[in-house]
């Protein structure tokens, strides 16, 4: 994979645009990696923003109010993305911080659930990780028929304790974000790239990932940090398939101007920031 980094001519990256450019990897191993700085109308009119980029790039320049430079580069391996070049590219403005998001780690809604232990285990070491790093994080506790408030299902299971000082969001919906007040505490941190991990992977996880991106934050998914229940007599795949799906099309998804993509527990960085 390649892509098409744009950049202010102080060198920060302003956004990225995901392309195959016709550049080979001797092309960028000898430095003929694309054209010097220059401002936003000469960027947009490089034969390599002619398939389709333009619209993207010129939104860019907008946003940044400042002359651009085009430069392309590889990315290597099936999982890597920009998050993990250290770069935030979210579209949300002054969000520079990174949170980690646990989603619905509760008594009722783990306890059936596909390789509980190990993936409680998981984000139990994420959460000591982004406590020893002072990296916030935000726990989202939902409620419904199943789970009812204040009952012990509805309850975080007791492996995983959420800290005075660390938010707890109410939901009452797959999406996170619906109605509740995640974007307001979002916010106040100035986060706008999530580590998300949780449960259930075939709901919960799967809305609230869309639906940041779509709100314009990156969403880096925990591929052995969440899991589900085996609906297999309802017509879903088995657990694992889900879960393994989830992680494999979540690896590939894209947004322009947001960032997408998967690590493991051991590869989370919470310091790959911009």
């Amino acid at each position: 994979m390649k892509a098409i980094v744009v950049r202010a001519q102080g060198g920060a990256v302003l956004g990225w645009i995901d392309v195959r450019v016709r550049l080979t990897l001797l092309d960028i191993a000898a430095g003929r990696t694309g054209p010097s700085p220059r401002d936003a109308h000469e960027v947009c009119a490089d034969p390599l923003l002619q398939q389709g980029y333009r619209t993207h790039v010129m939104s860019i320049a907008h946003r940044a109010q400042c002359p651009l430079s085009v430069g392309p580069f590889t990315v290597a391996g099936v999982t890597k993305s920009s998050a993990e070049e250290g770069e935030t590219m979210t579209t949300l403005e002054n969000r520079p911080n990174t949170a980690l998001l646990v989603i619905d780690v509760q008594i009722g809604n783990l306890e059936a659930a596909h390789e509980r232990h190990a993936v409680v285990a998981n984000i139990s070491d994420l959460v000591e990780q982004a406590r020893r790093e002072g990296v916030p994080i935000v726990w989202v506790q939902h409620s419904d028929e199943q789970l009812k408030k204040g009952s012990e299902s509805w309850q975080i299971v007791p492996e995983l304790k959420p800290a005075d000082a660390e938010p707890i969001v109410e939901k009452h919906y797959a999406d996170s974000f619906e109605n509740t007040t995640l974007e307001t505490v979002l916010a106040g941190l100035d986060a706008g790239r999530l580590i998300v991990a949780g449960a259930q992977t075939d709901e919960c996880i799967r809305a609230t990932l869309h639906g940041a991106v779509v709100r314009g934050y990156d969403a880096i998914l925990v591929s052995d940090a969440h899991t589900t229940d085996d609906h297999t007599e309802w017509g879903a795949p088995p657990p694992d398939a889900v879960i393994a799906h989830t992680n494999l099309y979540w690896t590939y998804h894209r947004a322009p101007g947001r960032t997408a993509g998967t690590v493991t527990t051991t590869q989370v960085s919470f310091s790959d920031r911009a």
